[in-house]
């Protein structure tokens, strides 16, 4: 894999760690600029006997298209109840931070007793 990477990355294989290698060639997958394509197994004889061909873990033959449908999307809660007064809310965060106060209450009691001592 290392090879194969030094032939099509910038930098050189032999320092990166092998998870970055692998990582590397996953990019290059991903973006398409690698192909890797599988050689027709041949049946061996080793010994005297002859060695049984090997199947191929996803044939071609078997390849199933995708479905044009999209999966279903992930429906994110609303982050702030419906009841929420976004604007006042925005304008009391805006107003603490052009005064320099923290924005969290339990901050803003500490830092009010420091400045009233």
């Amino acid at each position: 894999m290392r090879e194969l990477l030094a032939k099509e990355a910038p930098l050189p294989a032999s320092c990166a760690t092998d998870n970055h290698v692998i990582q590397q060639i996953a990019e290059l997958l991903a973006r398409g600029q690698l192909h890797l394509h599988a050689r027709k197994a041949e049946a061996r004889v080793l010994g005297g006997t002859q060695v049984e061909e090997q199947g191929v873990p996803f044939p071609i033959s078997q390849h199933q298209p995708r479905s044009s449908q999209s999966p279903p999307g992930v429906i994110d809660p609303p982050t702030f109840p419906p009841q929420a007064d976004l604007p006042a809310q925005v304008a009391a965060l805006v107003a603490a931070a052009a005064e320099g106060m923290p924005l969290c209450l339990e901050c803003r009691k500490v830092n009010s007793a420091a400045v009233a001592a």
